[in-house]
């Protein structure tokens, strides 16, 4: 029974538990024949290798299916040291060199070697003084193996992260410090500057440092305040709001301030952006009487920019577009609105490029909730500071029911006299006629008789459509008629 008692000890040892010696071990496991012995082990114990004098396994046992499956079919049978890798042969032979009666060996980490992978495992061994028999005890190390991976592939995760947050860092900090834009980092909760700009400490007559700290209303000149919270306020409120106008107390001109805010795990922040009233007007809209006025007209009024994306809408437009804030319409592009077609909008676009303005140009406004209105458009092209921008003027459209309705109320009226004195191939030929002209018409009256444009919106090539043209008698086609502008 001392064996056992070896066992005991040596798996508690593994396990990093106390090791006390069984005094009176024939008394507490001497009632235990050779069967209650194997059960003890194996159920302590996740692989066990009966070992002879000459290092070859004879047995193995283990409760987990996949040992021993893997032992049965990989180990049991040969030499120990040919079941391991190299550099785990030699523990091998020290394991079998130690093995005695009286205590077990120290543990030592071997990697078995099943179908070219390897299987970690932790073996302390026991020599039986009667036959010579070596039983060697280990423990998996595969799940042990398995967490160090994922600890290793989690640390690498978290480095690789935290180099991309690093990289992020820097590429802000540079874009920061670069920017000729003046930039205030305001923190929420006391309105202090938590960091700055040089192109802010220019302007502030100061060094980057020094703001650091300083509360913002300090920096604004008295009757500047109140403008300055009320921009804090609504960005609070709302998050977005119109620039406004602040002097400071260390600057002799004044400045068009505009903000935003950011969350981090700090809490909420502000970025105070200032820009010189001269440049900040160009982007954010001129505070004088011609902008009020194109703001309050009842006609519809919008400002693109040369990408097509709108710049600022007034009210009306809102109200023609069913739009409840003119923040749904700012950054989208004209596409998405003009023409029922995207064709109708080019066909705009182009004469608005050629000519510099157009008047009174009948187009189809798309609304935000899939509504549908006729607007009459008039449209001016300007630069200012060398950017191209485009101004609309939407005016509500009058149906003209001549034009719509009454030609093909008529031409349904003839369809049906046609009937019983033409086949119906004869009708449908009949019918796809009128409908071709009609469209040719409609097509040369929204581009302006350009024929080009028409074609294109038609989805013809100038030929063809001239030859349709010459059928149907629209037009005059003779001499200079057949030119790109019709």
């Amino acid at each position: 029974m001392q064996a056992v008692s070896d066992v005991l000890a040596a798996t508690a040892q593994s396990r990093g538990q106390r090791v006390t010696e069984f005094q009176f071990f024939e008394a507490s496991f001497g009632a235990l024949d050779a069967r209650h012995v194997a059960r003890l082990v194996a159920s302590t114990i996740d692989l066990t290798f009966v070992i002879d004098s000459g290092g070859r396994i004879q047995q193995a046992v283990s409760l987990d299916p996949r040992l021993a499956r893997v032992a049965r079919e990989h180990w049991v049978g040969k030499m120990w040291v040919e079941t391991a890798t190299v550099e785990s042969r030699t523990k091998i032979n020290e394991l079998i060199a130690e093995a005695n009666p009286e205590a077990p060996t120290r543990w030592r980490e071997i990697n078995q070697v099943a179908a070219g992978e390897e299987c970690p495992l932790r073996f302390s061994a026991v020599k039986f003084e009667a036959d010579g028999l070596i039983v060697a005890m280990g423990y998996d190390l595969q799940p042990v193996a398995q967490l160090q991976q994922k600890l290793v592939n989690a640390q690498r995760d978290l480095e690789r992260d935290f180099q991309k947050l690093r990289d992020a860092e820097t590429r802000y900090r540079v874009l920061f410090q670069m920017t000729a834009e003046a930039v205030l980092i305001v923190d929420a909760q006391t309105m202090k500057a938590v960091d700055a700009n040089p192109a802010a400490a220019m302007i502030l007559e100061t060094t980057p440092g020094r703001l650091v700290g300083r509360s913002v209303a300090e920096l604004v000149a008295p009757d500047s305040r109140e403008a300055l919270q009320s921009l804090i306020g609504g960005v609070k409120s709302t998050g977005r709001t119109e620039a406004v106008r602040v002097h400071f107390e260390s600057a002799g001109k004044p400045f068009l301030a505009s903000c935003a805010a950011i969350r981090s795990d700090d809490g909420l922040s502000f970025i105070l952006r200032l820009a010189p009233l001269d440049t900040g007007a160009r982007q954010h809209g001129p505070k004088n009487v011609a902008a009020n006025a194109l703001a309050q007209m009842p006609d519809g009024f919008l400002l693109a920019g040369s990408d097509r994306r709108i710049v600022d809408v007034n009210d009306a437009f809102l109200d023609m577009a069913r739009l409840g804030h003119r923040n749904e319409a700012i950054g989208t592009t004209l596409d998405q609105w003009l023409g029922r077609t995207a064709v109708e909008g080019n066909v705009l676009l182009a004469h608005l490029k050629d000519h510099g303005r157009v008047r009174g140009f009948a187009l189809a406004l798309r609304g935000g909730h899939g509504t549908v209105e006729d607007v009459d458009v008039s449209a001016v092209s300007l630069q200012a500071d060398g950017e191209v921008y485009y101004g609309f003027l939407f005016r509500r459209g009058k149906r003209n029911d001549s034009h719509d309705e009454q030609p093909l109320a008529r031409s349904a009226e003839d369809f049906a006299d046609l009937v019983g004195r033409l086949s119906l191939k004869g009708i449908v030929r009949e019918t796809t006629d009128v409908i071709e002209k009609l469209c040719i018409e409609a097509a040369l009256r929204l581009t302006g008789d350009n024929r080009a444009a028409a074609a294109e919106m038609l989805g013809l090539s100038r030929q063809s459509l001239y030859s349709k043209m010459h059928r149907h008698g629209i037009g005059d086609l003779d001499g200079a008629g057949l030119t790109d502008e019709g």
